[in-house]
């Protein structure tokens, strides 16, 4: 059994804490306001640069892993978690661009 390359591996910690900072955009939506406070500017620039870097980073170790499929598989679910921040940013800037949630 090969030992997978560290390269991937590195790539697969970076999208991990891009995952972090993802949740943390999230997180803060929230703390800060809410749906009440129109300006969320913050929170989308680190949200969208987190997503960004994510993806790229699952790509890459995807890209790179060589060795065993270990890495290709963390990779592969972290490229799905980043797609679906993805989405629920888009949906987020859908809602606050349409006036926030309807009660």
């Amino acid at each position: 059994m090969s030992k997978p390359s560290s390269p991937a591996r590195r790539r697969c910690y970076i999208s991990a804490f891009a995952l972090v900072g993802a949740f943390g955009a999230w997180n803060l939506w929230f703390v800060s306001g809410g749906w009440q406070r129109q300006n969320h500017r913050g929170e989308v620039v680190l949200w969208s640069i987190s997503v960004f870097i994510g993806i790229l980073g699952a790509i890459d170790a995807i890209r790179l892993d060589r060795g065993a499929k270990s890495v290709s598989v963390f990779a592969a679910l972290l490229l799905v978690f980043h797609a679906l921040a993805l989405c629920l940013l888009w949906m987020f800037l859908s809602l606050l661009a349409s006036g926030g949630p309807k009660r």
